[in-house]
């Protein structure tokens, strides 16, 4: 009711009976159709909620026989449905409730989220998986004889490098030690954490305990024993010298490394030298153009942030750019389809060092590729 019918200053409008008529008519359907909907929503009909699972390294195909539907509640009436036994790939059919630990029992069925509906799992973090590439997340909770929860989750990326961008990604960088499982693996207050193939897994317990520890440690033992392996090529480990290296900091950033939109396929590590930090970086690029294009960017980044032009450094066949701004230095150098160097440093003189170690690095065309046991070991590259 507008003002001027409250205050009783303008007559009521006159509604005319074919006006009443349509409007009863058009409530009616209305309400029919939101009857309709209503119980349309009470029946599970699994045809019309089936989605077919693509394999991941060759979408169009059928679906994998016996593969898990994706879901992201378990419907009303469906019954608890068992983990694929077969799948498009390793990750994706880990067979969840068959590592259930003697005496637990899964707290519903394994749950199985796409892409495009990971935030329903995971709301808030699902932007940073999706920038490596996730294909899939299997997620399973199980319940111990005492109350106790372990929550496990495996995600499919799309290769074994981008599995190990999540990995360093998520990784603490405090408070966490090695863990021997998987390709690598980090075990922290409450979980277990490991990336193997193109598989990330993170098994979460409810409390910090030695049994939780225990029993986290042991399903990811077994989640690990079940994705055959295939390492992941960490080639810019090479290029990042391990000098003062703080560990653990190695990290693959696929897309926007430090921040920086133009700035992706980048190997990142910080390092401690004189009682200052440096973030170094080595990013490859598939020809020189774009590599160029990188270091263009660099500049024009610069200038937009009031570092000006930035100092020109010779350095042995090539050429250092040297810019600050606000008592932060960028000491950066573009070497055929690689660009690397040092990235908001304080200290001018090392970062200026420190990119020219990794410039002689780069430059020699080494690099170290894990053999199958996943030790790194030096290559030609």
């Amino acid at each position: 009711m507008d003002q001027h019918s409250a205050n009783g200053a303008a007559p009521r409008p006159v509604v005319r009976r074919a006006e009443r008529v349509a409007s009863v008519l058009i409530l009616a359907g209305l309400a029919a159709i939101g009857a309709a909907v209503y119980w349309r929503g009470q029946q599970y009909d699994p045809e019309a909620e089936r989605l077919d699972v693509l394999p991941l390294s060759g979408r169009g195909q059928a679906a994998a026989p016996g593969a898990l539907p994706e879901q992201s509640v378990p419907p009303r009436t469906a019954a608890p449905q068992p983990v694929a036994t077969a799948a498009s790939t390793p990750c994706d059919g880990v067979p969840l409730a068959e590592l259930v630990p003697p005496g637990w029992r899964l707290a519903g069925p394994p749950e199985r989220y796409g892409a495009a509906r990971l935030y329903e799992k995971i709301d808030g973090r699902a932007e940073l998986y999706l920038a490596y590439d996730v294909q899939t997340l299997l997620f399973a909770s199980m319940l111990g004889p005492d109350g106790a929860t372990l929550d496990v989750y495996v995600y499919a990326m799309d290769t074994p490098l981008d599995a190990f961008g999540i990995f360093s990604a998520e990784r603490p960088p405090t408070g966490a030690t090695v863990a021997a499982v998987g390709q690598s693996g980090y075990q922290a207050p409450g979980s277990v954490a490991f990336h193997q193939a193109a598989c990330y897994a993170q098994v979460l317990a409810a409390a910090d305990t030695p049994q939780l520890r225990q029993h986290a440690l042991a399903m990811a033992e077994a989640l690990a024993a079940r994705v055959p392996p295939d390492s992941a090529d960490l080639w810019g480990a090479a290029f990042l010298p391990a000098r003062d290296q703080v560990e653990p900091s190695l990290r693959y950033s696929k897309r926007a490394a430090f921040g920086l939109e133009f700035l992706d396929n980048a190997f990142t590590a910080t390092y401690l030298r004189h009682g200052e930090e440096l973030s170094a970086f080595v990013a490859e690029y598939p020809d020189s153009a774009q590599a160029a294009a990188t270091l263009q960017a660099f500049r024009q980044f610069w200038r937009a942030s009031g570092a000006g032009a930035p100092e020109e450094l010779p350095l042995p066949g090539g050429t250092l750019l040297v810019a600050g701004g606000s008592g932060y230095h960028d000491a950066v150098f573009q070497a055929h389809r690689r660009v690397g160097g040092v990235a908001m440093a304080t200290d001018r003189q090392g970062a200026v060092q420190l990119a020219q170690e990794i410039w002689q690095r780069v430059t020699r065309g080494r690099s170290r590729r894990p053999d199958a046991s996943g030790a790194v070991v030096p290559s030609a590259r």
